[in-house]
């Protein structure tokens, strides 16, 4: 990615006819909506120059965009650009995510009863308890959870290509929280809400996979293989069903 001046970014966003200002900036970067800009010398006695990473143009478009012609709401922007794997700063991805264990604890009798009407997700469930999601989270450095966000859509590294096989099984992709899913004829499409949870849930396990390793993949790829088996095994009951990713 290029860089741009503050001049030139602000050109560039107002060529719209939304009108940005210098103040908007800094103002988006302190709520983590954008990424801090480097900071370049113009030599001895001249001060210095900020430099704004060009994707800095597609967040403000967003931001504007997940206002729906009112007023920006600093919540709804930020879930908006996380939904769509846009910067957002790592204060609230680690936000984001832990809201995952709380809604695990809240939910715990549904698990109980998740896990007993599917035998082949209780050692997977049982493994991933809320209390080691918020651990693992907890304890995922700043740098390591950054990259782990922006690997979500590359399926080039070994981790990312087994969170993207997890995910085609919604059963074993909803062990941490329910996430609403599109059918396959493409009629349904995911709501706001739905995206942002699908999107939370992809890098939970990203980390999760990252920390715990093969250990954690193998269990995930046990209970699908077993719930496929189950699936193509007993006719009355309903198949899988494949999202597209």
């Amino acid at each position: 990615m290029s860089e741009l001046t503050t001049s030139e970014l602000l050109k560039a966003l107002n060529k719209s006819d939304r009108k940005v200002s210098q103040d908007q900036l800094k103002y988006w970067r302190r709520n983590y909506l954008l990424p801090k800009p480097r900071i370049l010398g113009k030599g001895r006695g001249l001060g210095v120059e900020q430099l704004w990473d060009e994707a800095c143009i597609e967040n403000v478009r967003l931001i504007f965009e997940s206002s729906k012609n009112k007023r920006i709401n600093l919540v709804n922007a930020g879930r908006y650009l996380f939904a769509r794997n846009k910067f957002v700063g790592e204060i609230l991805l680690r936000r984001y995510l832990l809201e995952i264990p709380r809604e695990m604890q809240e939910t715990e009798k549904l698990r109980a009863e998740k896990m007993r009407d599917n035998s082949e997700l209780t050692e997977l469930m049982n493994f991933l308890t809320h209390e080691k999601v918020r651990e693992t989270i907890n304890k995922t450095q700043e740098n390591e959870l950054t990259k782990l966000y922006y690997d979500i859509n590359k399926f080039e590294p070994i981790l990312s290509a087994q969170v993207g096989w997890i995910a085609n099984s919604h059963l074993v992709f909803d062990v941490l929280v329910d996430t609403e899913f599109p059918d396959l004829t493409g009629m349904f499409s995911l709501s706001e809400e739905a995206l942002y949870r699908r999107q939370r849930s992809t890098l939970a396990w990203n980390v999760l996979i990252h920390h715990y390793g093969d250990r954690l993949y193998k269990l995930a790829y046990s209970a699908t293989q077993q719930l496929i088996s189950k699936s193509m095994s007993n006719l009355s009951m309903q198949p899988i069903v494949w999202p597209k990713t």
